[in-house]
């Protein structure tokens, strides 16, 4: 998957979803679950799991991407288990809480990464085909009629539209 031109955008995007983008995703799962087990319940460590989405999102695969934030889902959720008690004067209802915001994150971080992700692939030279819904949107096509009113003329495929030589011979 590439980019749009431009130098500004490389160090974003490493090509073909270089390993280390996925490796970094994994650790930084296994980090954060492990930081949230030691810790007590209430410190908001689920929303810790986002950036972590993020980061799969570099590696240009959407099942990668659904796979790392349903992991963090279920871990969020199991932190609620396996993290150590609050303390006494602490409300467990800012227990779940938290917990729901982090799932809101981790939702929300998902969706736009699935949707760069998607958009990127749309941005590709060899995605826009004949006949793709993106290249109608780019190429106006219209029907633009013989100088002498018949029904004859041709279609005009520029880029603006039928302002270049619109009805004019060659």
């Amino acid at each position: 998957m590439a980019l749009p031109t431009g130098k500004g955008w490389r160090w974003l995007y490493t090509p073909n979803g270089h390993p280390a983008w996925r490796w970094s995703a994994l650790g930084g799962l296994a980090l954060t679950f492990a930081a949230d087990g030691l810790t007590q319940l209430g410190f908001a460590h689920g929303s810790l799991y986002p950036p972590v989405i993020l980061l799969a999102l570099f590696t240009g695969r959407i099942g990668f991407v659904l796979a790392i934030a349903l992991a963090a889902a279920g871990l969020t959720v199991a932190g609620i288990f396996l993290s150590p008690a609050a303390p006494a004067d602490f409300s467990p209802v800012f227990v779940l809480a938290n917990r729901l915001l982090a799932l809101a994150g981790i939702g929300l971080s998902c969706l736009l990464s699935v949707v760069i992700i998607h958009y990127l692939r749309q941005l590709q030279p060899g995605h826009l085909r004949p006949g793709h819904r993106a290249r109608g949107r780019l190429l106006r096509h219209r029907h633009v009629p013989a100088p002498d009113g018949d029904r004859g003329g041709h279609r005009d495929r520029s880029p603006v539209g039928g302002l270049q030589g619109a009805g004019s011979g060659p």
